[in-house]
């Protein structure tokens, strides 16, 4: 998905669709290499957000490392629900035109096509698309839904005052060690999608 198509990937597609609906998206390759297990890195990962937006076509995908039983989208998936994050689901068409190697693979197809399966009956919704474009248009849409029905998951409208301090916290850290740069850019982006905990606590 982060590969197809060449002119504007469906990954990116769909970030465009989560920013114009007011929100951070976070994709698989923002994760960081740390001092983890992989499963443990993308739990953690998901667990920090408040909605899980699918994007599924016909290859599998990576195995996860230290789970080789699930893919790590089937990861995020089961991350998501255990938590019970708001779900979304976007499925490419079978009629999208691609290149053959973006629509079959050969190592692990059946395990794809069950999962694509249970998505289609786990009752959250879900979407199929064709094109980019389609993505788009069709993931804002349901964002826009699903936000229309809850309070805005991320609420920049808080004080001034309130954002200083918590980035002071954040430049102290670095500065006496406490921390790295990336760790404090780690910290910031967690710290967007979940405001409702401190600085100092993340």
């Amino acid at each position: 998905m982060g590969l197809f198509p060449a002119e504007r990937t469906f990954v990116s597609a769909a970030l465009d669709a989560v920013r114009q609906s007011g929100q951070l998206g976070i994709a698989m390759q923002d994760f960081t290499a740390r001092d983890r297990r992989p499963a443990k890195i993308c739990e953690d990962e998901v667990c920090c957000c408040d909605i899980y937006l699918g994007l599924i076509g016909f290859r599998y995908g990576t195995p996860v490392a230290d789970r080789p039983e699930l893919s790590y989208t089937e990861l995020e998936f089961e991350t998501a629900t255990n938590s019970a994050l708001a779900r979304l689901a976007f499925l490419m068409h079978d009629d999208a035109v691609l290149p053959a190697k973006a629509l079959h693979d050969p190592d692990h197809a059946s395990r794809q096509m069950e999962f694509r399966k249970r998505l289609m009956q786990s009752g959250i919704p879900v979407s199929y698309f064709r094109t980019a474009d389609e993505l788009q248009r069709l993931v804002r849409d349901a964002l826009d839904k699903l936000l229309q029905k809850s309070a805005p998951v991320a609420d920049f409208s808080g004080s001034r005052t309130h954002l200083e301090r918590h980035l002071l916290f954040g430049v102290l850290a670095v500065q006496l060690g406490m921390i790295n740069h990336q760790q404090f850019t780690d910290i910031c982006v967690l710290w967007s999608v979940k405001r409702q905990r401190s600085v100092p606590e993340l």
